[in-house]
């Protein structure tokens, strides 16, 4: 179907529709990129940074614990060695509540296998270095501070640093992964950017075709500007049948070409009207004129015909007088008979 016949309402809501829906897409487009971004951001603050917090938490209590393993097999005094063996159970304690949220955050499906597996190693590493610590408490409450040394840096120690590594190297994954959400966060605002960019040029693009299009069909239909209909309309309205009227070239189906079209046939049947009314003032004055003399000789008529009446009259009168004359004389006759 041309666009020139489709209704008005028609074009004009096609045409509004279409930004509308360019719109639409670029709001969803806008919203699933903030999405995205807020996704990865919940992921740092939410969980990556917690996670790395945690880690941090337990490989302090780790270094703590094996500062106040130290002092044990180092000091003498019965009560500070208690203290020393108070402050270790007291790292342990937070190190296994840490551990534990750790554990419930690592229990999620997103987690990843690399983070599993350092969790599983680094709980091994602590099952062997648990019994060595023990191990050096023991012997440093009872005073055995060389053996207490010597299990501490032949013992204890490697095994601690395994178990430090272990917490360094998830530590250092979970920063990996929050660096590697945030370039994925850079980059879906950079690819969600530039899509909205894109689109809102196209919307552009589009709306202002679509614009020139529907202005130009209303244009081609309408002839010229709608306010110049209107006041052609209204100057024919008013019985101004000479006003100008411009075409566009070729023009043989617009609005003002059916006005001035209508103008110029209005114009010729109101010529037409007057010519005809012209002959009949003629005929009429012509038919006055008949009429005149007609009552003129209608007049004479009815003036002889009155003289004529006179006549007759007078006619009948004498012969009444006669016949009453002519009855006197027979009445006589036969009287003298």
């Amino acid at each position: 179907m041309s666009i020139a016949k489709t209704k008005v309402g028609t074009r004009l809501s096609a045409g509004f529709a279409l930004i509308l829906i360019l719109l639409g897409a670029i709001t969803a487009l806008g919203i699933m990129s903030v999405a995205q971004i807020q996704h990865r951001l919940e992921q740092v603050l939410t969980i990556n940074n917690v996670e790395s917090r945690l880690a941090a938490t337990m490989r302090l209590s780790v270094t703590d614990r094996m500062i106040a393993l130290r002092n044990v097999a180092l000091v003498s005094d019965a009560a500070a060695i208690q203290n020393e063996v108070d402050s270790v159970a007291d790292q342990h304690k937070k190190y296994v509540s840490a551990q534990e949220q750790l554990d419930t955050m690592f229990a999620s499906a997103t987690t990843s296998p690399e983070k599993k597996t350092l969790l599983a190693k680094i709980k091994q590493a602590e099952m062997s270095t648990l019994p060595l610590i023990s191990k050096t408490v023991e012997l440093g409450q009872k005073n055995q501070a060389p053996e207490a040394i010597k299990v501490l840096l032949t013992e204890v120690q490697p095994m601690q640093q395994q178990w430090v590594d272990s917490l360094d190297e998830l530590v250092r994954l979970v920063d990996k992964q929050s660096i590697i959400y945030g370039f994925d966060a850079a980059k879906s605002y950079e690819s969600g950017r530039n899509l909205m960019l894109g689109l809102c040029v196209v919307a552009l693009l589009v709306g202002g075709i679509a614009s020139v299009l529907i202005t130009r069909s209303l244009l081609k239909q309408l002839g010229g500007e709608p306010a110049d209909a209107i006041v052609i309309a209204e100057n024919i309205a008013a019985g101004d049948l000479t006003a100008a009227i411009t075409l566009k070239s070729g023009d043989q189906t617009s609005l003002l070409h059916a006005i001035k079209d209508m103008r110029d046939r209005l114009a010729g049947l109101v010529g037409q009207v007057r010519s005809g009314t012209d002959t009949i003032a003629t005929a009429s004055g012509e038919i006055a004129a008949g009429n005149m003399d007609l009552s003129s000789r209608t007049e004479q008529q009815a003036s002889s015909l009155e003289e004529t009446a006179s006549s007759m009259e007078e006619l009948t009168s004498t012969v009444k007088q006669n016949a009453d004359n002519a009855r006197q004389a027979n009445s006589l006759a036969m009287s003298a008979s």
